[in-house]
């Protein structure tokens, strides 16, 4: 437990000094600051309930018979290239925790926001540290983080292609694929409050019907099991994260003008409230969907992008201090309590160097 409340510090204080140093120095500062979250996470052993149960196993299986039924051909890939130099199942955790870190942080770089807000929400909202467990679909959100500059930028090809390939590590990804479209469309940035009450109004009196939808489309892939219950479910109520995620959606909803002929629509800003949205949507069906905070994850989760925009260009000045003071509070005791709760079950901190 001791090393989170050390590194994590560490790591979070070093990003300050980064926003704080000469430009010549940003770039040393961005490669430290890259191999600390890079090697604290590579170098876990047993870390996380996933890590025997699961990665490890598909390790085994893959290097004793070349592949695995139960993954997608990208992370088999990734499997045999680390086997292609070691047959030591650490290394996939260091290959997947490179990749993972490398999308998030410049993911970061490129939000045009301070780094040091960003690091604190990804370190300590959740992203970072549900990594050590959920390693496939978190490098689809981190991928997809960095994807976003690509919609910003209207190169369809090379989201398309990226997205394609974070499908190969974990067929969620293919969710991602529509934001593409919805953030550019004028209809979508001139959307109003009232007009995405009436959406959610809608959706749910339509959501008692979406299981028996989904369990159609899944049936007889590995899939159903995410639908069915077979793995244990433990989003039967709202959790912290899902409630930070509608906050964070109306907060953008109530500071964000919406398109006018006199407004021109700021594209990042209605892309990261749709983001929002969606995760909205998704949270309205727990209960109803055994495992569907696996799904508003993929949203919510990239609270460390939005919540900086959103704070740095559309927060008023003077409720910027009340607003830092509430981020520091509320990331601050996501992180304490992940820790102290054994969250993932990321304690006790282990590393594979002194096993």
């Amino acid at each position: 437990m001791l090393a989170y409340f050390i590194v994590i510090p560490l790591i979070i204080g070093m990003g300050y000094l980064r926003d704080h140093c000469r430009k010549e120095q940003k770039q040393a500062a961005d490669v430290i600051l890259f191999l600390a979250m890079f090697l604290f996470m590579g170098i876990r052993y047993g870390i996380g309930q996933d890590y025997f149960y699961t990665y490890v196993p598909v390790f085994n299986t893959i290097l004793e018979t070349g592949t695995y039924s139960g993954s997608e051909v990208g992370f088999i890939f990734l499997n045999k290239l680390c086997q292609i130099f070691t047959d030591n199942y650490q290394s996939i955790f260091i290959v997947t925790s490179f990749i993972l870190v490398l999308f998030a942080y410049k993911s970061i770089l490129y939000n045009n926001t301070t780094i040091l807000m960003s690091l604190y929400i990804f370190l300590c909202g959740g992203f970072y540290l549900y990594s050590f467990n959920v390693v496939r679909q978190c490098i689809v959100i981190a991928t997809f983080a960095y994807a976003i500059w690509y919609i910003e930028e209207r190169k369809f090809w090379k989201y398309a292609v990226l997205i394609c390939l974070a499908a190969t590590i974990h067929i969620t990804a293919l969710v991602y694929f529509p934001l593409y479209f919805i953030a550019d469309r004028k209809l979508v940035r001139r959307f109003k409050l009232r007009t995405y009450i009436i959406m959610i109004v809608a959706y749910l009196l339509l959501r008692r019907y979406i299981p028996d939808i989904l369990n159609v489309l899944f049936e007889g892939t590995k899939y159903a099991n995410y639908l069915s219950g077979y793995w244990a479910d433990t989003s039967k109520a709202f959790n912290v994260s899902q409630i930070l995620n509608i906050f964070v959606f109306a907060l953008y909803c109530f500071f964000v003008p919406a398109e006018t002929n006199e407004v021109e629509a700021d594209r990042k800003a209605i892309m990261y409230k749709n983001i929002h949205f969606i995760g909205l949507l998704f949270t309205f069906l727990t209960g109803l969907v055994p495992l569907i905070f696996r799904m508003t994850t993929m949203f919510y989760l990239l609270q460390f992008l939005s919540v900086p925009y959103l704070y740095e260009n559309y927060i008023p000045k003077r409720y910027k201090n009340i607003a830092l003071y509430m981020i520091i509070a509320i990331y601050g005791a996501l992180f304490l309590n992940t820790v102290i709760s054994n969250g993932n079950n990321i304690v006790p901190y282990q590393t594979f160097l002194c096993k």
